[in-house]
């Protein structure tokens, strides 16, 4: 069917359709909404987590560094940052669906906004989560404006 081409007949199929999205399988549509808040949290890890720095030690330390961005998938190394943030919980409040994202290492504020050194220098901050949210939000409706094309085909064809 082409817009030049529908007919009564083809409107009612097509309203059939969004009527089955929405009310008939309505788990169908939470699932895809599920699915693009996880491609979000996804997108955010794969911003924030090269931005973070990792710290430097003496080589004969027994620290390796790395805890800080560690922090960001609960302590994993993780190689598949898109599979990770698939299995994240998602909460629905209200109309939105929420993913938090979390860095619980204790010193991750004072990278991230920055700090007064024991030298009384000031250390300035990396903003590294705030630039990844920038670069989320920029990305984030070219990502939704796919998986909604891909959605549509799927279900309506």
């Amino acid at each position: 069917m082409s817009l030049g081409e529908a007919d009564a007949g083809d409107l009612k199929r097509l309203q059939k359709q969004l009527h089955d999205l929405t009310d008939g399988q309505g788990m169908e549509l939470e699932k895809f909404y599920e699915s693009c808040a996880k491609n979000i949290a996804a997108l955010l890890l794969e911003q924030v987590i090269p931005r973070t720095p990792k710290g430097v030690y003496p080589p004969k330390s027994p620290k390796t560094g790395g805890t800080l961005v560690r922090g960001w998938t609960g302590g994993k190394d993780v190689k598949n940052i898109a599979a990770y943030a698939n299995k994240l919980h998602v909460r629905k409040e209200g109309s939105c669906y929420v993913i938090e994202i979390t860095n619980p290492v204790y010193y991750g504020p004072y990278v991230e906004y920055g700090h007064r050194a024991v030298n009384g220098r000031w250390v300035e901050g990396r903003m590294m989560l705030q630039e990844a949210e920038l670069e989320t939000q920029n990305k984030t409706p070219a990502l939704l404006e796919k998986k909604i094309e891909q959605f549509l085909k799927r279900h309506i064809g």
